[in-house]
Order: structure tokens, then C-alpha cells, then sequence
């Protein structure tokens, strides 16, 4: 069988003190069928180049600091401060996370990089410090072409709704998601009874096919036990029961979607 693979950001590393002294990106390469399953077969872990100095290198398999990015999380910029070194580096993700590291000198500044492209590597001028930062990036990147058709179709769903109502159920449905997210392994936190008076109060109150679609687009799926109706999270795209961290990831990235549409304001 063939089967396709894409390479993914997977974990960012950074190192400094006073002054930032070095990057280094870890990609994650994943067969196509590996992405539909819930078993992610043997991925395989690429490290990219330690672009850094001395001191980085010196320090190699004990950074400052990393930030290990979850599913459909990319870096969309790269902001710092610099003199006539680079004094600091933040990476800023889609999902509103950052990682920071270098010490606090010199002025503001912020690689320009085009609309909708992710940042898939970063390079410096390398000396005793570093300088003249330079991002290559991944322009229509597809991961934020596919939040901007599930944006739409959350638009869409909720359209016709009054300012209060929408914002009530995003609210309601922000903290669903919030409890997933933070206790994935908590069972109880998955399944939403529709009966329960906080569910019809914020999110029933949309009307029956217009929550069954806004909980569907949240990730819940509707199933009814003993003849009651609840709301369980899923993940569709996957085959057998997903590990804590994929329905961690999961809740995260609808998390962000959420606060990206612009609806809950």
C-alpha cells in the first residue's frame, strides 16, 4: 500500500541566559494512515540542526526551556528583543501558547512573515552571540486553511442566533472543553448529560438541531443511554479509544478555534 506522509513541528527548544543563545526544532514524520488511526504507528522523530553558540552547544541535552506543540498546533510567529545581539526569543503559536527565553535588553522586534503561513525553521547569524534572525516559512499553510473552514462552518451554525444565546453557549461549551483539556483522563468530564440544567440553559436553549450540530462541531457526539440523550466527546478521525493526550490536543485545538472565530466576545 502506498501511503503518503507529512512532517510536523513537534517540540521547539531554546537556550540562553542574558542573551539568547540558541534554537533547535524537532519534527515528527507520520505516515498518512498513521494520522487516521488512534495508534500512530512508530512515527519517526527528526531533530533538526542545534543552531546556536558555545554556550548553547555546551548545554545541548539540557535547554532552557521547550514547548512541546500538540496536534494541528504550528508556529505562526517569531517576536524577541535585540540590540546589537539577539537579547531574547519568543516562538508564538496558533493556539495562543508561547515559549520565551534570553534576558532583557535591547528593543523590540518581530519577524515579518506572510498571512496564513506557518514557521518551519529559524535561522541566525552565529558568532558568541547571535544575530540577524531569518524564518522560512510554509506560506497557505493547510493547517490554517482547514481552521478556516471549521471557523465558517461555526459561523454558519450559529448565525441565526441572538448575541446572548451564541455567546452562552460558547461560553458553556469553552468550559466543557477546558475540564477535558485539563483532565483528559477524567471520564466523567466526556459525557454531557443534554437534561442537565446547565446544558439547557446555555446551550439547549439554541433549539434541538442547532446544538446537536454546535456540540457536534465542539467534538461531542450525540449517544442516548437508558433512553437519555448526553453528549460524548470523540474523536471521529480516529479508530479505537484515544489516549489521554490526543483528547487533551483535541479539546485544545477546539478551544482555540472557538476563541479564533470571533463569537465570544
Amino acid at each position: 500500500m502506498f501511503l503518503t506522509s507529512v512532517v510536523a513541528l513537534l517540540l521547539t527548544q531554546v537556550w540562553g541566559d542574558d542573551f539568547f543563545d540558541g534554537l533547535q526544532l524537532v519534527y515528527e514524520k507520520i505516515s498518512q494512515k498513521d494520522i487516521t488511526t488512534a495508534a500512530f504507528k512508530s512515527p519517526t522523530t527528526i531533530f533538526g540542526p542545534l543552531v546556536g553558540n558555545a554556550n548553547a552547544k555546551r548545554q545541548k541535552s539540557q535547554p532552557t526551556a521547550s514547548l512541546e506543540l500538540l496536534s494541528d498546533e504550528i508556529v505562526t510567529r517569531v517576536s524577541g528583543r535585540k540590540g546589537a545581539w539577539i537579547d531574547c526569543v519568543t516562538l508564538h503559536t496558533n493556539f495562543g501558547r508561547a515559549v520565551t527565553c534570553g534576558g532583557k535588553g535591547g528593543g523590540d522586534f518581530v519577524i515579518p512573515t506572510p498571512a496564513d503561513s506557518e514557521i518551519r525553521s529559524i535561522s541566525f547569524k552565529i558568532g558568541g552571540h547571535l544575530s540577524d534572525t531569518c524564518a522560512f516559512v510554509l506560506q497557505d499553510s493547510p493547517t490554517k486553511a482547514r481552521e478556516g473552514i471549521l471557523i465558517q462552518d461555526l459561523q454558519g451554525i450559529l448565525s441565526s442566533d441572538e448575541h446572548s444565546s451564541r455567546l452562552n453557549a460558547i461560553s458553556a461549551a469553552l468550559r466543557y472543553l477546558g475540564n477535558i483539556a485539563q483532565q483528559p483522563q477524567e471520564a466523567k468530564f466526556q459525557r454531557i448529560r443534554a437534561s442537565n440544567k446547565f446544558f439547557t440553559s446555555n446551550v439547549g436553549v439554541l433549539g434541538g438541531e442547532v446544538a446537536k450540530a454546535f456540540m457536534s462541531w465542539c467534538g461531542f457526539e450525540e449517544t442516548s443511554d437508558q433512553g437519555d440523550q448526553f453528549f460524548t466527546f470523540k474523536l471521529s478521525q480516529l479508530q479505537g479509544e484515544p489516549t489521554p493526550q490526543q483528547l487533551a490536543a483535541e479539546a485544545q485545538k477546539r478551544i482555540h478555534l472557538l476563541k479564533s472565530a470571533g463569537m465570544h466576545q
